[in-house]
């Protein structure tokens, strides 16, 4: 995989988005990415792992700390941190 690390973060945060969306959840529930920071996993100076941070919020209100979402570009695989 040849991309630059910021397409590598942008790509990580899509997938994420791709797999928050799938999921069930409740009226009122709200979710959204704010940020991805790259693990200490590299593949040819690319970052291959990603964790990308998800605020939660009900009825406008942040409920709770972030989900942290743990993403493998290469793969395609979603995780949650627990």
């Amino acid at each position: 995989m040849r991309i630059s690390n910021t397409d590598a973060k942008e790509l990580a945060i899509s997938l994420a988005k791709s797999y928050l969306e799938v999921q069930p959840y409740k009226d009122g529930w709200h979710w959204t990415c704010i940020d991805a920071q790259p693990s200490a996993a590299r593949a040819r100076k690319i970052y291959s792992n990603w964790a990308v941070i998800v605020e939660w919020k009900h009825n406008e209100c942040i409920f709770d700390g972030p989900m942290i979402l743990l993403v493998d570009i290469q793969s395609g695989k979603v995780t949650t941190y627990d």
